[in-house]
């Protein structure tokens, strides 16, 4: 299950990139009714005890919002079963169905969606009525959502192997030098061994070798090497200079940094890299940004408005409910709003 790789990761761009989206995404959002006056009275009232009561545990509806956001970057679709109350007169609360543990067939007579929950072993067949899952894209004839994240796995593996040979390359150039000594095999006396074949000689004789390497790397740090000497032979020990340069390494790392932000659908300038970017590039750019960031709450529209209206039908409120979320702000098109807004753009 690589989605969990994924959210458990520690790299900082999947984990900015990933805040960033949901801030984007759930930025605010209203509710718009149809139905009479007094219907739409009665469901403003009931959506307000609904938005408060769901997802307890996210701090209300915008919990569930922001999780499903994540999902949508590393599960590829909304998984949401808004359950009944025992009375079937409302929604008790909502859960959150795993997109990986979803798999999806289509009945052979009514051509319709089946959705089936797999795990520890037993398949549950979700309820129509009560289960939503929309995928944020789709690919072919495969119902299955396509997860955001999808095309960054190679470049953000091949970014771990990279931080790792880095890494390599500077403990290396901290030790300086190569230490190579050459020990004398101990008599079996020396060990405490009866003569060579002895059973416990060659456990004895690695114990030893082990004990002088030991000895060897704690004097290493200060400079300060010292060993044992046994009778006439003594333990020799040679520096070997190390030379070690991290050239080249930067436009390797930098290249497939490039690489990660693209399939992240995030910006070089956003994930801190300034030096080559431009006012006028950052206004064309942006709005991309916004752009996938409204593609999530148009999936998030249709689920979560689909329990508001579940829990309306169930307590017998003849309305509907529509969720509208607040599209991404951007300080250019406030600036050019107020511009145009200044007495030299009046025209009478």
């Amino acid at each position: 299950d690589w989605s969990s790789d994924v959210c458990s990761s520690d790299l900082d761009d999947v984990r900015s990139t990933l805040g960033e989206y949901i801030s984007l995404v759930n930025g605010g959002y209203t509710w718009d009714y149809q139905g009479g006056a007094r219907a739409i009275k009665n469901a403003q009232a009931a959506t307000e005890d609904f938005a408060l009561r769901m997802y307890p545990e996210g701090g209300g509806l915008s919990g569930p919002i922001n999780n499903q956001s994540a999902e949508l970057c590393v599960a590829g679709a909304s998984s949401l079963e808004w359950v009944p109350a025992r009375n079937r007169r409302s929604i008790d609360r909502v859960e959150v169905v795993p997109g990986e543990e979803i798999r999806i067939r289509r009945d052979p007579g009514t051509r319709a969606l089946v959705y089936t929950q797999v795990g520890r072993g037993e398949q549950i067949t979700l309820d129509p009525l009560t289960y939503r899952y929309v995928a944020a894209s789709t690919r072919g004839r495969s119902p299955y959502g396509l997860p955001l994240f999808l095309a960054a796995l190679f470049a953000l593996d091949r970014k771990r192997q990279l931080s790792e040979s880095e890494q390599r390359v500077i403990n290396l150039m901290a030790r300086s030098a190569l230490i190579t000594a050459s020990v004398p095999m101990p008599t079996p006396q020396q060990v405490g061994c009866k003569d060579e074949r002895d059973p416990n000689y060659p456990a004895a004789i690695a114990a030893h070798m082990n004990r002088v390497a030991d000895l060897i790397t704690a004097g290493s740090a200060n400079g300060l090497y010292l060993a044992p000497k046994f009778g006439e032979q003594p333990i020799e020990i040679e520096a070997t200079p190390i030379t070690q340069s991290v050239a080249g390494l930067s436009d390797i790392t930098n290249s497939n940094q490039l690489r990660v932000w693209n399939a992240l659908r995030t910006l070089p300038f956003l994930r801190g890299k300034m030096d080559s970017t431009t006012q006028a590039l950052a206004q064309v750019v942006i709005p991309l940004v916004h752009a996938h960031a409204i593609h999530g709450q148009s999936v998030h529209a249709a689920t979560i408005a689909y329990g508001a209206n579940l829990n309306l039908r169930l307590l017998g409120i003849p309305a509907t409910a529509e969720l509208k979320f607040a599209p991404p702000r951007s300080p250019r098109s406030e600036e050019h709003t107020s511009e145009l807004q200044s007495p030299m753009y009046l025209v009478c």
